[in-house]
């Protein structure tokens, strides 16, 4: 699902004070939509969506995200699914 070579992008997530660490994951941005199954999910603002325990541990708002597309913010509290997913919201930095 986050694989680079299908869906996902890698990006480099840099803790407030630390060095990058390479995340794998789904970025969506505004007005984008991307194919899921048989149906498309859009984000009305950008996010990353990952595996949580691919997060640096201490990882939390106002941290940065590197991706190809830019570099982010983290802008809100990394919301958990409780199965194992994060969805990072972002803005641009």
């Amino acid at each position: 699902m986050f694989n680079p070579d299908e869906f996902g992008v890698t990006a480099q997530y840099v803790l407030q004070g630390g060095s990058p660490e390479d995340v794998d994951g789904q970025f969506l941005n505004e007005d984008e939509v991307m194919p899921f199954g048989d149906v498309g999910l859009s984000s009305a603002s950008p996010e990353f969506h990952c595996a949580a325990v691919d997060l640096p541990a201490g990882a939390d708002e106002g941290d940065t995200l590197i991706l190809p597309a830019g570099s982010y913010r983290v802008a809100a509290p990394i919301r958990c699914d409780g199965e194992g997913m994060a969805v990072l919201t972002l803005s641009e930095s």
